[in-house]
Protein backbone atom coordinates (compact mmCIF):
# COMPACT_ATOMS: atom_id res chain seq x y z
CA UNK A 1 0.00 0.00 0.00
CA UNK A 2 1.77 2.98 -1.00
CA UNK A 3 2.00 6.48 1.46
CA UNK A 4 -1.05 8.49 0.04
CA UNK A 5 -3.21 5.18 0.10
CA UNK A 6 -2.58 4.69 4.02
CA UNK A 7 -2.61 8.40 4.92
CA UNK A 8 -6.68 8.21 3.25
CA UNK A 9 -7.36 5.36 4.82
CA UNK A 10 -5.63 6.81 8.72
CA UNK A 11 -8.28 10.20 7.31
CA UNK A 12 -10.91 7.39 7.22
CA UNK A 13 -10.56 5.93 10.16
CA UNK A 14 -9.83 8.93 12.47
CA UNK A 15 -13.33 10.60 10.72
CA UNK A 16 -15.22 7.50 11.49
CA UNK A 17 -13.81 7.93 14.80
CA UNK A 18 -14.73 11.30 15.71
CA UNK A 19 -17.82 10.85 14.51
CA UNK A 20 -18.40 8.26 16.75
CA UNK A 21 -17.15 10.25 19.76
CA UNK A 22 -19.62 13.59 18.22
CA UNK A 23 -22.54 10.94 18.10
CA UNK A 24 -21.47 9.32 21.60
CA UNK A 25 -21.23 12.63 23.09
CA UNK A 26 -25.08 13.87 22.02
CA UNK A 27 -26.45 10.29 22.88
CA UNK A 28 -24.64 11.31 26.81
CA UNK A 29 -26.24 14.75 26.56
CA UNK A 30 -29.55 13.39 25.86
CA UNK A 31 -29.97 11.11 28.40
CA UNK A 32 -28.52 13.40 30.83
CA UNK A 33 -30.74 16.14 29.52
CA UNK A 34 -33.86 13.55 29.97
CA UNK A 35 -32.14 12.46 33.90
CA UNK A 36 -32.43 15.70 34.67
CA UNK A 37 -36.18 16.59 33.27
CA UNK A 38 -36.98 13.31 35.34
CA UNK A 39 -35.59 14.79 38.56
CA UNK A 40 -37.23 18.28 38.43
CA UNK A 41 -40.29 16.74 37.25
CA UNK A 42 -40.35 14.54 40.68
CA UNK A 43 -39.14 17.44 42.73
CA UNK A 44 -42.25 19.35 41.40
CA UNK A 45 -44.74 16.44 42.42
CA UNK A 46 -43.55 16.73 45.81
CA UNK A 47 -43.10 20.01 46.23
CA UNK A 48 -47.25 20.13 45.15
CA UNK A 49 -48.26 17.26 46.96
CA UNK A 50 -46.32 18.94 49.94
CA UNK A 51 -48.59 22.34 48.76
CA UNK A 52 -51.49 20.18 49.19
CA UNK A 53 -50.87 18.81 52.13
CA UNK A 54 -50.35 22.03 53.81
CA UNK A 55 -53.32 23.87 52.33
CA UNK A 56 -55.35 21.14 53.61
CA UNK A 57 -53.83 21.35 57.06
CA UNK A 58 -54.68 25.17 57.27
CA UNK A 59 -58.11 24.71 56.00
CA UNK A 60 -58.85 21.66 58.66
CA UNK A 61 -57.60 24.31 60.97
CA UNK A 62 -59.58 27.58 59.89
CA UNK A 63 -62.51 25.53 59.49
CA UNK A 64 -62.14 23.37 63.50
CA UNK A 65 -61.49 27.51 64.33
CA UNK A 66 -64.52 28.66 63.02
CA UNK A 67 -66.42 26.01 64.70
CA UNK A 68 -65.35 26.75 68.07
CA UNK A 69 -62.91 23.39 68.49
CA UNK A 70 -59.84 25.42 69.64
CA UNK A 71 -57.05 22.59 70.01
CA UNK A 72 -54.49 23.18 72.84
CA UNK A 73 -50.96 23.04 72.44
Amino acid sequence: MSLSVRACCRCGQERKFLEQQQENSESALLHLADQHRTAVAQLEHESLQLKHQLLRGLCDTLTNHKDGQHSQY
